[in-house]
């Protein structure tokens, strides 16, 4: 206790304990993450409205102006729209390929067996992913709705696929898949205060998601809405126990429930860009034109007064070709034109200075923030590879990291269970022999193994990458399946039945072909 503490105490006992005890308490606070992140009281966190919320207060609350500012800026802001249109060519592209690898072991089945069985299963899902039949409005086929599928979860934070079942037309089976914008999942009338529902995904006292409420017309719709209405899609049947919706989603929080758009950390910068952007362009078009600005000594004298007549045209009465000091004028210049001003006049030339030097480096700075916040390094999302190759190389496998993570969630969460269905309707309608399917959820799962290949990554020198893959195989530590993906995105199996194919059509030919081995250096 200092000197002052003690005359406090000694004057007013009941002050000096409190003035201990907030002197204990200062201590407790100004340690650890008081004195860094969680500051209150220094210069820099001051004016910081640092305090949140739950999810509700965070996103819910925050999803709709969210999702409707990322879809402009996808419509009208170059930027954002290469950063979404990056994700959807590297993780979907032309589509992912399901591969069927049964597990050949749990199901008593030798490799030629398994083989033959997973081409079968692999044809049937091509009879129905090819047709344009698949999907409800008959629009899509498979691979178009893949890429549907997964740019409206990243444009909006998350996307509601119903499976649906309709009569065959072109091809034997029912599966139909219907895509939902996430604005029309939300809560029916009355349950907007409801903690059971979260913008129309409605959960159990234990959290776990049992339906989604679906809206029956767009709720920004101006025109064409009819009268609105709200479907309740159980998750799963009730007697049947189908999955009847499929939710695309990333979550970033215990409690979440609705997915939140990619762009929503860069809207604020995507939107200043575009506006920057426009306005350097607009200065560069202006600053093409010749202005001139007339210095006159004589103010009171209108400039048309100095031009003889017929030089300038009135704007507001073409027939009168005189200079009305009180009606504006336009003063055409042609090219190598000249102009007599009178002797109290001088002009000069107006420079706005563009295009500005700077505007170049400071876009590429902003890229690259945007390009952090969306895992795109900012040479693939301006397609820009102007660096060394080891740096363009090092960029392109970061951004893979994001890509596999994408395509990994979008298999588990869309194109595995559409796959199951597809299975399991081909098992009851004796397309598809599947013992002991139903039987044993191990045996299932056996059947159910698949894989999805979609396009690689490409290759920034491929004659090293190339030799780098045989020495990884040869080395014991990959194997040719996963090189054939990672180079071509072709699966192997199928460059072994073409190579057949080829071979033998160039012997029956007489055609002979030399194998040639390239030396590693």
């Amino acid at each position: 206790m200092n000197f002052a503490d003690r005359i406090v105490t000694y004057i007013n006992p009941e002050a000096g304990m409190r003035r201990l005890a907030a002197r204990k308490t200062m201590q407790v606070l100004n340690t650890g993450y008081s004195e860094g992140g969680a500051a209150t009281n220094k210069n820099w966190a001051r004016g910081w409205r640092w305090r949140g919320g739950s999810v509700k207060e965070d996103q819910e609350m925050s999803l709709s102006i969210l999702r409707q500012r990322s879809r402009d800026l996808f419509m009208n802001s170059p930027i954002a729209c290469a950063a979404i249109n990056r994700r959807v060519v590297n993780v979907i592209g032309p589509g992912l390929r399901m591969r069927s690898t049964p597990d050949a072991e749990v199901l008593g089945l030798n490799p030629d067996e398994a083989t033959a069985w997973a081409r079968i299963r692999e044809r049937e899902f091509l009879l129905w992913a090819k047709s344009r039949e698949c999907e409800v409005s008959g629009l899509d086929n498979y691979d178009e709705t893949q890429q549907l599928a997964y740019l409206s979860w990243i444009l909006n934070g998350d996307a509601i696929a119903l499976l649906t079942m309709a009569d065959p037309v072109d091809q034997p089976y029912e599966l139909r898949i219907q895509l939902i914008e996430a604005d029309r999942v939300c809560n029916p009338p009355g349950h907007e205060r409801d903690p059971l529902f979260h913008d129309g995904v409605e959960v159990d006292q234990d959290g776990r998601v049992v339906a989604y409420h679906i809206r029956s017309n767009h709720p920004l719709a101006q025109t064409g809405g009819g009268n609105t209405s709200w479907a309740r899609i159980p998750v799963r049947g009730e007697k049947s126990g189908r999955l009847n919706v499929l939710h695309l989603i990333a979550r970033q929080r215990t409690g979440q429930y609705r997915g939140i758009p990619i762009l929503a950390p860069v809207v604020a910068s995507c939107k200043q860009l575009t506006r920057y952007s426009e306005a350097e362009l607009t200065a560069a078009v202006i600053s093409a034109f010749i202005t001139v600005l007339i210095k006159s000594k004589t103010p009171d004298t209108a400039i048309g007064e100095s031009f003889a007549p017929g030089m300038v045209t009135p704007s507001t009465n073409p027939a009168d070709n005189s200079a009305n000091p009180n009606e504006p004028f336009e003063l055409p210049m042609g090219s190598a034109s000249m102009v007599a001003l009178n002797a109290d006049e001088e002009a000069e030339m107006v420079n706005p200075n563009r295009p500005n030097a700077q505007f170049g480096a400071f876009m590429e700075s902003v890229c690259k923030e945007i390009g952090a916040a969306t895992d795109i390094p900012v040479e693939l999302l301006t397609l820009k590879f102007t660096s060394t190759y080891t740096a363009a190389r090092a960029a392109l496998l970061e951004f893979w990291k994001r890509a596999r993570m994408d395509r990994s969630a979008f298999n588990g969460d869309f194109n595995d269970p559409i796959a199951q269905e597809i299975l399991e309707e081909g098992i009851l309608k004796d397309r598809i022999q599947a013992p002991r399917y139903f039987d044993d959820w191990a045996i299932r799962d056996a059947w159910l193994a698949s894989q999805w290949n979609g396009q690689a990554m490409g290759q920034m020198n491929p004659t090293d990458e190339v030799r780098a893959a045989k020495l990884r195989v040869d080395g014991g530590f990959s194997t040719h399946a996963k090189e054939s993906i990672e180079i071509s995105g072709i699966d192997f199996d199928d460059v072994i039945q073409e190579q057949t194919v080829e071979r033998q059509r160039l012997k029956d030919a007489g055609i002979v072909v030399e194998k040639t081995s390239a030396k590693n250096k």
